[in-house]
């Protein structure tokens, strides 16, 4: 950890914090639904958010990344991509308290209250780092695949998954080790990640405009399209469900897909959409650099 500067106008960088309420994809991807198309683009008019205050950083002005935040705590730890430093902010008094050195090429970081962990992605050395959210103190560093990106934490089983972006799989780490218990490959370079409430991991598989769908006990993944049409009904609904072809869900396997616009909606329309589903309301904290 390094002494902490006092920011200058010419080299110092300058963080917006702002709240809002809007749209958030949750992860449970329906295809099939009810609605007749893509989810509606938000008002031309802009997000309402709001600046609360601004907190100088030190350091260049190189690219900052992810950002995460421990709301109990009053701490806000940012990447600082370009110095390769992680930036450990007090919310309450807006001050940078605690720079840690050292995490090559830093683009993901992951603050997990319950386990007083940190954990940041060296995507230059092709590593996870686990760091006591206390101290700063570098706890355990394990080995990803190509360029390690974002991370999300699963809480049933206390593992912290890694992307890893032209690797096309995911790590997963121990939260009480340190170290990779799994690696998942998910079929092509893969994007962010994120826990899924119902008890799943989703990967943006970008190369392939796929979503991944991971089963954490298990480690076996499968996989849905991202907005697209299909031209045949691979699947049948439960019988009984009362469900119909144009509503029903069918489970996430590949399936054979038509980049072409859907059909109208109709329970006799030969085509089906498939769009992930959306929560309407939530709260989240905004950065801006």
């Amino acid at each position: 950890m390094t002494a902490i500067p006092p920011p200058t106008a010419a080299a110092g960088r300058t963080l917006f914090l702002a709240a809002a309420v809007i749209p958030v994809l949750l992860g449970a991807v329906a295809c099939g639904s009810a609605a007749s198309g893509p989810p509606s683009e938000p008002a031309s008019s802009g997000l309402p958010l709001t600046a609360v205050t601004t907190a100088a950083l030190p350091g260049d002005t190189s690219r900052l990344d992810y950002a995460s935040i421990d709301p109990a705590a009053h701490r806000l730890f940012i990447a600082h991509l370009g110095a390769g430093q992680i930036v450990e902010v007090d919310t309450t008094t807006n001050q940078v308290v605690k720079v840690i050195d050292q995490i090559p090429g830093v683009h993901g970081v992951l603050v997990v209250p319950d386990r007083h962990r940190v954990f940041a992605t060296a995507t230059t050395s092709n590593q996870v780092i686990t760091l006591d959210e206390d101290t700063g103190t570098v706890l355990s560093t394990a080995p990803t695949g190509d360029y390690p990106d974002g991370l999300a934490y699963d809480p049933t089983t206390r593992r912290v998954w890694v992307t890893n972006e032209t690797g096309g799989t995911e790590t997963v780490l121990d939260t009480d080790t340190g170290q990779v218990v799994a690696t998942v490959d998910v079929g092509g370079d893969a994007g962010n990640v994120a826990d899924d409430p119902a008890g799943r991991i989703l990967v943006d598989v970008q190369s392939r405009d796929q979503v991944a769908v991971i089963d954490p006990p298990t480690f076996t993944a499968s996989t849905c399209p991202a907005a697209t049409t299909r031209t045949a009904s691979p699947w049948t609904p439960t019988t009984g469900s009362g469900s119909s072809p144009a509503t029903a869900t069918p489970p996430c396997t590949p399936w054979t897909w038509t980049p072409t616009r859907p059909a109208t909606r109709n329970r006799s329309a030969p085509t089906r959409t498939c769009w992930p589903a959306r929560s309407r309301t939530s709260s989240w904290t905004r950065l801006r650099s």
